[in-house]
């Protein structure tokens, strides 16, 4: 499928994308996108055919061509930028949690050895080791299954990480094993009013302290896509 738009990072000169300054933009929301305003760009996009040059214009303009559920809008008024469902597979925060344990172990911010005898000690429940369950975070962290890493996020983590990593660290990682616990555990109980709002407010506050934690040119894509998953 075609017709996704970027934006580049700010300050970074890389191929890095990301919609960033997620402080400001919780009181100021970013503007919907009028799909008239972004259609030629789309054109122009789709009737070249040299490769180098379609590259770049997709770089600069940040659509690939026209996606053929545009169709869709003189028929019955399917606007692509606003009535697409996203897939749940790409805003769930999985890869946000590899993101941030990678980084603390290109880092160094907490005892690996420490960490390790922690995990090895979780007293896993039955209804947990039903499946798989994480271990060897130092050596085997590039082989984990997403059931792997959602089970050390939530409910090991704050036990493992507890007194481990740096305050401001550790507040980062806690916001996101909140967000994890109401993915995995409360959604099963069926969502309020109340746990929407909350899981909103857990998202914005997490991509906030991230990017002042991280700065811009380590956030990626996928820490605002988390935005549209409550």
């Amino acid at each position: 499928m075609q017709a996704v738009q970027f934006e580049r990072t700010q300050g970074n000169d890389s191929t890095h994308y990301y919609y960033g300054n997620s402080r400001y933009h919780c009181r100021h929301p970013w503007a919907k996108k009028d799909l008239d305003q972004f259609l030629q760009d789309m054109k122009t996009a789709a009737m070249e055919e040299r490769p180098s040059v379609h590259a770049s214009i997709a770089k600069d303009c940040g659509f690939t061509g026209i996606c053929i559920l545009h169709r869709l809008y003189a028929a019955y008024g399917f606007n692509l930028l606003r009535d697409l469902v996203f897939d749940a597979m790409h805003i769930l925060p999985l890869n946000i949690i590899k993101h941030h344990l990678n980084r603390h172990l290109e880092l160094d911010l907490f005892s690996k050895q420490v960490a390790e005898e922690r995990l090895d000690a979780v007293p896993w429940t039955a209804e947990l080791k039903d499946g798989r369950i994480p271990n060897g975070l130092t050596n085997r962290l590039v082989f984990w299954k997403a059931e792997e890493v959602q089970k050390f996020c939530y409910p090991a983590s704050e036990y493992i990480f507890g007194d481990l990593l740096p305050d401001n660290e550790y507040h980062v990682w806690v916001l996101l094993v909140r967000i994890t616990e109401m993915v995995y555990s409360t959604g099963r109980n069926g969502w309020s009013e109340d746990d929407i709002h909350l899981l909103q407010k857990l998202i914005l506050r997490h991509n906030i302290l991230t990017e002042e934690t991280e700065s811009l040119k380590s956030c990626v894509t996928t820490l605002h896509s988390l935005l549209y998953l409550p």
